[in-house]
């Protein structure tokens, strides 16, 4: 069976903080959630598979792909949804769309206005 994701021995301190040797696959076609008290290294994790954080130790695999010498690549096929929002509240859906665009060189902008038409967005709503 083929792993969309490969964390291998990641490693990563802060220090008092410490993430050891956290090793996990998610195989292709499955979900996953990070479950775990306030402080156990969830966003962390996280934010080593994306390279916003530079790692201490391990490797991560995505889509067969290391995350770090192969990140544009990697980027460019993953989509994350973070808890917090990070475009302006001014935006219209077009300008989100513009801003998103940029980062996939597959964009379907065809796909995107099938999806808005679905859930009933209009492409002014803010």
């Amino acid at each position: 069976m083929t792993n969309h994701l490969e964390v291998k021995n990641l490693s990563k301190s802060f220090g008092s903080f410490h993430l050891r040797n956290i090793s996990f696959t998610l195989p292709k076609g499955y979900i996953m959630g990070l479950i775990g008290p306030n402080g156990s290294g969830k966003t962390t994790t996280i934010k080593l598979i994306l390279n916003m954080l530079k790692r201490d130790g391990g490797e991560v695999k995505v889509m067969g792909l290391d995350n770090i010498a192969d990140e544009q690549k990697v980027k460019s096929e993953l989509g994350v949804v973070f808890d917090t929002n990070y475009f302006s509240d001014d935006w219209l859906v077009t300008q989100v769309e513009q801003s998103i665009s940029a980062f996939y060189p597959n964009w379907d902008t065809q796909r995107f206005a099938d999806i808005l038409r679905k859930f009933h967005i209009a492409l002014t709503k803010r």
